[in-house]
């Protein structure tokens, strides 16, 4: 039943995504004071790569109804560009754990540099640390060209 229903919170997080594209992340900002000291615990965040896709997994306890995650790429670990967007289910309760999956098809070559960004309606951000992901795919590529 709980893999139920945390397939069933991601099916509607992609469609609320799919549904409220934003351009550019100042537009989600506000200046309101709802839960303004409410900030979502991330307690995991772990890449894995399947079938050339790249899969972030994270789960978080205590969770306001306005939170948004960003997941981000760099290949310098300096400048970080958005690659998706999940709108949070928003469930304040801190026993419970909610998973989140995202998938990133568009891979680099070489070392990516992958981390989530927490952004509240009230302007508060939060990053996860950086997770480090080097295409296996480039090692195929390298024993191929020494043949």
């Amino acid at each position: 039943m709980k893999t139920i229903a945390t397939i069933f919170l991601i099916a509607i997080s992609g469609f609320l995504f799919s549904q409220n594209k934003i351009e550019n992340d100042e537009k989600i900002i506000s200046t309101g004071t709802e839960n303004e000291n409410y900030i979502a615990s991330l307690t995991s965040f772990d890449l894995k790569f399947v079938e050339n896709k790249l899969y972030f997994n994270w789960t978080v306890k205590g969770e306001s109804k306005d939170c948004l995650y960003i997941m981000e790429k760099s290949i310098d670990n300096k400048k970080f560009s958005r690659v998706g967007i999940i709108i949070g289910v928003g469930v304040p309760n801190d026993k419970i754990d909610i998973l989140y999956c995202y998938n990133d098809t568009n891979l680099s070559l070489n070392i990516s540099y992958y981390r989530i960004k927490q952004l509240y309606e009230n302007g508060k951000i939060r990053y996860s640390d950086t997770k480090v992901f080097e295409n296996p795919t480039m090692q195929y590529v390298a024993d191929y060209l020494k043949k």
